[in-house]
C-alpha cells in the first residue's frame, strides 16, 4: 500500500495538480442532484497503474468517514473490448481528510479510448469515456532568420496541450555561479495548423529579455556575453476535453464540479494525457544572429536535439 499511495501522490503532483486538489474547502455544495458520484482522475500511459478519485455525491464533497465506499468501479478498452475490475483503498491527506481512491494495475495505451463506470450497489452510477492522445514527438517546422531569428517545433497529432513551458539553459560568465535557467512564457502562442501543434519561439526577443534580465539582477559582464547551452520545452500531450475556461488551470475553478466536467451522470472531470519535453540547440548561425555566443567545444553547425535531465523524446 505504500508504494501505491506513493504512486497516487506522483500522479496527483504531476499530471493534475488543480483537478485534484478537489477537496477543498472552496468547493461550492452539490445539492438537489440525482447523480451518483462526482470523479477526478487523470489516465496516463506513464504510469503502470491508473487511479481516479471518486466523491459520493452529497452536501459536501470532503469526505470524512474511514470506511470503504460501496461503489464498483470497471474500466473497458473499447478499441480492444478488454475490461478490468478496479481496486478501492482509502487515502488521507496531511490534513486528516479523507479520500476515496480506486486503482487498477495496467498501463493506458496511446491512441485507445477507455469507458470508465462507477456504479452503486443499488445499480445507479456515473460513466466516463476518455480517448487517451496518440503518441507523438517534438520535432523541428522550421528556422527563420529573416529579421528575427524564429525556431518552430511541431507536435504532429496532438489533439491539445496543456501547461507549455520553456527555459533557456544560459552562462553568462566564468567560474561557479554563472549558469542559469531562464523561463520564459509562452503558453498563449501555440498556433494549431494542418494537423500539428507550433510552437514559435523567437529567439530573438528572448535573447534581449534574457540579457536585460542579467543586466538588472546579477553581476553581468557584457563583453562576455550569453552563451546559449540549449534551450527545452515541456508539456502535457492531453485528449481534446481537456480544455479549462478561459484556457487557465485556474484551481478556484476547477474545483467546482460542473465548471469541466465530461461525466455522465455525475460531476468532475477524468482526462487523458502524458508529459513531452525536449532540449534543443538551433545551429551555429542562427544561435549568433539572435546575439547569443555559441557553447564552447560544441562543433555542430546545424540544429541538433539535446537531452537534458527529463526529456522524453516521444
Amino acid at each position: 500500500m505504500p508504494r501505491l499511495a506513493l504512486l497516487a501522490t506522483a500522479l496527483i503532483a504531476a499530471l493534475a495538480a488543480p483537478i485534484w486538489t478537489g477537496c477543498d474547502d472552496r468547493i461550492t455544495a452539490v445539492v438537489g442532484t440525482d447523480r451518483a458520484f462526482t470523479l477526478y482522475g487523470v489516465l496516463t500511459p506513464e504510469a503502470d497503474t491508473q487511479w481516479v478519485r471518486v466523491f459520493p455525491i452529497q452536501p459536501t464533497l470532503a469526505p470524512g468517514s474511514p470506511d470503504p465506499l460501496q461503489a464498483r468501479v470497471t474500466s473497458a478498452d473499447l478499441s480492444t473490448g478488454e475490461t478490468r475490475v478496479w481496486t478501492g483503498t482509502t487515502l488521507t491527506d496531511p490534513r486528516g481528510r479523507v479520500g476515496y481512491f480506486y486503482w487498477a494495475p495496467f498501463r493506458v495505451r496511446y491512441g485507445h479510448t477507455y469507458r470508465l463506470s462507477v456504479e452503486q450497489p443499488e445499480g445507479a452510477g456515473s460513466h466516463v469515456t476518455v480517448p487517451v492522445p496518440p503518441r507523438t514527438e517534438i520535432v523541428q517546422h522550421s528556422l527563420s532568420t529573416r529579421s528575427s531569428v524564429i525556431l518552430t517545433l511541431a507536435v504532429p497529432g496532438a489533439p491539445r496541450l496543456n501547461r507549455l513551458e520553456l527555459t533557456y539553459r544560459i552562462k553568462f560568465g566564468l567560474g561557479e555561479g554563472t549558469e542559469l535557467t531562464v523561463p520564459v512564457a509562452y503558453g498563449d502562442r501555440l498556433v494549431q495548423r494542418d494537423g500539428a501543434w507550433l510552437i514559435p519561439i523567437d529567439l530573438t526577443a528572448d535573447y534581449v529579455h534574457i540579457r536585460d534580465l542579467l543586466r538588472t539582477t546579477l553581476r553581468f559582464d557584457p563583453s562576455f556575453g550569453v552563451v546559449l547551452q540549449y534551450l527545452s520545452v515541456r508539456f502535457m500531450v492531453t485528449n481534446a476535453a481537456w480544455d479549462p475556461p478561459g484556457g487557465t488551470f485556474d484551481p478556484d475553478v476547477l474545483v467546482q464540479p460542473e465548471m469541466m466536467s465530461n461525466v455522465e451522470n455525475g460531476f468532475g472531470f477524468v482526462g487523458a494525457g502524458y508529459r513531452l519535453s525536449r532540449s534543443w540547440l538551433p545551429d551555429s548561425a542562427a544561435t549568433v544572429r539572435a546575439g547569443f555566443r555559441w557553447p564552447d567545444g560544441v562543433t555542430a553547425t546545424s540544429a541538433t536535439p539535446r537531452l537534458a535531465p527529463g526529456d522524453s523524446g516521444g
